[in-house]
């Protein structure tokens, strides 16, 4: 199925609520929970508020479209690719995203708690003040990603790049950070209390004020990092590389 600019082609499944309605590109408001909308594309969609429950999006091309407010909430959108669009404010809950490209995205304020995101890429997006609590981001691309006051309590971002993130004041509770890429990450302020945080790269990071009581850095390398006023109290760090700690000279 094809919605764009001037025209629609449609296949239509009975479980969906399709019409010539959806030739003027704004399906807003409308109910496509559960439908299946495999390999659908959306080009310059009004997707606001829309109702997309449990639809199965796999494949689906979504490019300069507004999915703001929309629920997507148990939803498949594996190997999806959205470019230029907004999916701020989303309903996106034990969402399925693995392998989807999203860089560049604006997921700001979104719940993505409990979501399957492994080997998304993620880079350059904007999911600021999102929750990510309990989501599987495993081995996904986050580099420069703008992740300030998230919740991302309990995820799982083993062996993710999120070099040079931007993760102010976000809570990274017990998260599983090990062998994570945050070589030039903004982590000032954040919370990552009993965090696992081993083997992982925190060169050049910013951790000031963070808090890493009951942290587990065994072997992280924090050579030039920043823990000005952060809170190591009871934080494992054997093995870890302390070269040149607060010093700007090193960076």
């Amino acid at each position: 199925m094809l919605v764009t600019a001037g025209f629609i082609v449609y296949e239509q499944y009975p479980t969906c609520p399709l019409s010539e309605e959806l030739i003027k590109n704004d399906l807003s408001k409308k109910n496509f929970a559960e439908c299946d909308l495999a390999f659908v594309t959306f080009d310059r969609t009004n997707m606001a508020k829309t109702v997309l429950s449990g639809a199965n999006l796999t494949g689906s091309y979504i490019v300069s479209s507004d999915f703001r407010e929309s629920d997507l909430s148990n939803s498949v959108l594996s190997g999806a690719t959205i470019v230029n669009s907004s999916l701020e404010n989303a309903t996106m809950t034990k969402i399925v995203l693995t392998g989807a490209h999203l860089g560049g995205v604006n997921l700001s304020a979104s719940d993505i708690s409990e979501g399957d995101l492994r080997g998304i890429d993620l880079a350059g997006a904007d999911m600021s003040a999102a929750n990510l609590k309990g989501a599987d981001i495993g081995g996904g691309d986050l580099r420069g990603a703008n992740l300030t006051g998230a919740n991302l309590d309990s995820a799982i971002l083993a062996g993710s790049n999120m070099s040079g993130s931007r993760m102010s004041q976000s809570n990274l509770t017990n998260a599983d950070l090990r062998d994570v890429n945050l070589s030039g990450a903004d982590l000032s302020n954040t919370v990552l209390t009993a965090a696992d945080m081993r083997g992982s790269d925190l060169r050049g990071a910013n951790l000031t004020g963070a808090n890493l009581a009951n942290a587990n850095l065994v072997g992280t390398d924090l050579s030039g990092a920043n823990l000005s006023g952060a809170n190591l109290n009871k934080a494992d760090l054997s093995g870890a590389i302390l070269y040149c700690l607060n010093n700007p000279i090193c960076n």
